[in-house]
């Protein structure tokens, strides 16, 4: 039994060079758990922006199409400047745009997965 050829795992049971192989693999599935970790990060952190019930109010109400903040305010019966932080902050999320009308600003979605989000929170609103 050469120790450079031959392992023990960890139930005492011997390896190979199958078994250092699977090591090596385990090392590079580290370093795109690094990455993946970074990615799990920016995901977490638009998951932040959800967690308030205005922002997720004015999602599902962008979600039937592009309105200015004054539209926003009266649909949702919140305060014009309340609606326009979160606005802000769901921009800098990119999850929302918005484009200049005028004096008006219209907001709208970005499109993606966020209108896969939204029909899912209309179904479990529905059901509370």
């Amino acid at each position: 039994m050469d120790g450079s050829t031959e392992r023990r795992n960890l139930v005492g049971k011997r390896t190979g060079r199958q078994g250092r192989k699977i090591r090596r693999g385990a090392k590079q599935g580290h370093r795109l758990a690094e990455v993946e970790a970074s990615k799990l990060g920016d995901l977490a952190a638009r998951f932040a922006l959800l967690g308030s019930e205005p922002r997720l109010r004015l999602l599902m109400a962008l979600a039937d199409g592009p309105r200015d903040v004054t539209s926003l305010c009266e649909h949702l019966n919140l305060s014009q400047p309340n609606v326009s932080t979160h606005l802000m902050r769901l921009q800098y999320g990119s999850l929302v745009a918005s484009a200049r009308d005028g004096r008006r600003m219209v907001y709208h979605n970005l499109p993606g997965s966020l209108a896969v989000l939204i029909g899912t929170l209309r179904l479990l609103v529905g059901k509370v």
